[in-house]
């Protein structure tokens, strides 16, 4: 959605090397936001990232307006449903509504752009898992690459909302250490009152790593 990052042009790098053209996508999706204020404070900074793709080689930098994307009359949307929604929801992943703007804008740039390989970043894990879901049911070409999350120095996930941490950014870098630390009764990664000790679960879905290959 814009204001790119080290995570971004990893994946403009890995489709570069593996593609004779690549398309990036640069959208804010209002319907992504069911708080139109989080909407308008998402950061942005279009020429920024434009010259970010172009220093990565990338040959489109599709970057639509929201009239063109939703024109007057718009009323279709596409969503997954059932466990999958479920879980998304009760762990707080994704809001009440986002799940469907996120799939609605994702199946529609894949039949524009018509690419034949997506590329996600692991750490919007509700985006590359509805994707997949979406992928499967609907019979969507494109194959789906999830590529490893890429992390600050202090291992917090590159996001373009990190400029909104403020003064709890400090703090926010000692969860991935947390949970990266092997357990041990009495580990704390970080010194931060009244913090619980928080353990890294053997095989669970939000911390397995995850290796994907690609077609060329």
């Amino acid at each position: 959605m814009g204001a790119f990052h080290e995570g971004h042009t990893s994946l403009m790098r890995a489709a570069r090397q593996q593609h004779d053209v690549v398309v990036v996508s640069l959208f804010v999706n209002p319907s992504q936001f069911p708080d139109h204020a989080v909407f308008d404070r998402y950061p942005r900074d279009e020429r920024r990232d434009a010259a970010m793709a172009e220093a990565e080689g990338v040959d489109v930098l599709f970057a639509p307006l929201v009239e063109e994307i939703y024109p007057k009359g718009f009323a279709t949307v596409v969503s997954v449903e059932g466990e999958l929604a479920e879980t998304l929801l009760k762990t707080k992943l994704s809001m009440d509504g986002q799940l469907t703007g996120m799939c609605t804008i994702i199946v529609k740039l894949l039949n524009i752009v018509q690419p034949t390989t997506v590329f996600f970043g692991e750490k919007d894990l509700p985006h590359w898992i509805a994707v997949e879901r979406m992928a499967a049911d609907l019979n969507l070409p494109a194959e789906i690459v999830v590529l490893l999350t890429v992390r600050e120095c202090d291992s917090l996930a590159m996001s373009s909302r990190n400029v909104h941490l403020g003064e709890h950014r400090e703090r926010a870098g000692c969860v991935p250490r947390a949970l990266q630390a092997p357990w041990t009764p009495s580990a704390r990664v970080c010194a931060i009152p009244n913090w619980p000790v928080t353990a890294r679960w053997p095989n669970s879905p939000l911390t397995m790593s995850r290796s994907t290959t690609s077609r060329s």
